[in-house]
C-alpha cells in the first residue's frame, strides 16, 4: 500500500532539509577562507547561504508549489545565481562594489525615513527608535559618511549582461525571463491565470477575472533544488577548484524520490494522491 501523499511530502521534504543544509555546511568547512580577503568571503558564502535559504523555505511550503506563486521565489533563486556568477568571475573587486551598494542604498533609506518622520509636528516614536537602531547598526558596519550613495544599479549593469559576460545567456533567457512574467504580473501570466472565459455564448468570447485553485505541482519545486545545486557547482569550480563536483546530489535525491513514488501510484491501481 502506498503511503499518503502528504506523509510522503513530509518525510521528503524533512530528509531533503537535512541534505541539503549537510552539503552547504560541508562546503563551508572545505573553504579556505582567507581573513585577510573578509569582503570577497562574506559576500560569496552570503550569497550562497541566501540561495539556501530560499530553497529551504520554499520546501517547508508546499502550499506555494504552484504557478502563480512560487515562480516568484524561482525568479529570486535565479537573480541570485546570476549575480553570485559574476561575482565569482572577479570576487575581490565586485564584492567590494556589491557591498558599497547595499550599504549606501541603507543610507540613503534612513536618510529618507529621517525626512518623512521629520515632516510630521509629532513624530512616531516606535519609527525614530527603528531608524535609530538601523544607524546605528550602519553606522558600526562603518562610519556613514564615508559611504556612497550610488543612484543606478550596483554595477552598472542588468541581470542579462551579467548573464552573458558569464556563460549564462541560456539560464537569463529560459529562467529569468520566464519568472519574470510572474513576479511583475505581466500580460502573459495574467492571460493564463486569472482569466476564464465566459460561459455565456452571447458575450464574443471575452474573460472574466479569476482567482484560480491552482493545484501543487512537485516539478517546479524541484527547480529550486536544481537552482540550488547550480549554485553550490559554481561554488565547488570557482571557490574549492573541484574539477569533479557532486553538486546536484540533492536535486537528483528529490527527482528520484518523487519519480519512484509516482510511478508506485501508477502500479497500484492507478490510485493518486
Amino acid at each position: 500500500m502506498i503511503e499518503p501523499f502528504r506523509d510522503f511530502v513530509t518525510k521528503l521534504i524533512d530528509e531533503y532539509l537535512q541534505l541539503v543544509r549537510s552539503e552547504f555546511q560541508s562546503r563551508i568547512n572545505a573553504w579556505e577562507t582567507d581573513v585577510f580577503e573578509k569582503e570577497t568571503n562574506e559576500v560569496v558564502g552570503g550569497l550562497m547561504a541566501r540561495q539556501l535559504t530560499l530553497a529551504t523555505e520554499i520546501a517547508k511550503s508546499p502550499q506555494s508549489w504552484k504557478a502563480s506563486v512560487l515562480p516568484i521565489l524561482l525568479r529570486c533563486m535565479a537573480d541570485v545565481y546570476i549575480t553570485f556568477c559574476w561575482i565569482l568571475a572577479d570576487p575581490k573587486s565586485r564584492s567590494r562594489q556589491f557591498i558599497e551598494y547595499g550599504l549606501g542604498q541603507e543610507k540613503l533609506l534612513i536618510e529618507k525615513s529621517r525626512e518623512a518622520l521629520a515632516q510630521g509636528s509629532d513624530p512616531d516614536p516606535d519609527g525614530v527608535e527603528m531608524i535609530n537602531l538601523r544607524a546605528a547598526r550602519l553606522e558600526a558596519e562603518r562610519f556613514s559618511f564615508l559611504i556612497p550613495v550610488n543612484l543606478g544599479s550596483w554595477n552598472e549593469k542588468n541581470a542579462r549582461e551579467m548573464a552573458i559576460e558569464v556563460g549564462e545567456k541560456e539560464f537569463y533567457d529560459f529562467v529569468f525571463t520566464q519568472f519574470s512574467a510572474t513576479v511583475h504580473s505581466t500580460w502573459q501570466h495574467i492571460w493564463q491565470f486569472n482569466l476564464r472565459p465566459c460561459t455565456n455564448p452571447l458575450h464574443m468570447g471575452h474573460r472574466v477575472p479569476v482567482d484560480p485553485e491552482l493545484p501543487i505541482d512537485g516539478r517546479t519545486f524541484v527547480l529550486s533544488a536544481k537552482y540550488l545545486c547550480m549554485t553550490f557547482s559554481k561554488f565547488d569550480q570557482a571557490a574549492l577548484k573541484v574539477e569533479k563536483s557532486d553538486a546536484f546530489k540533492p536535486y537528483e535525491f528529490l527527482w528520484g524520490r518523487l519519480t519512484a513514488y509516482f510511478e508506485s501510484l501508477e502500479e497500484d491501481e492507478g490510485k493518486v494522491p
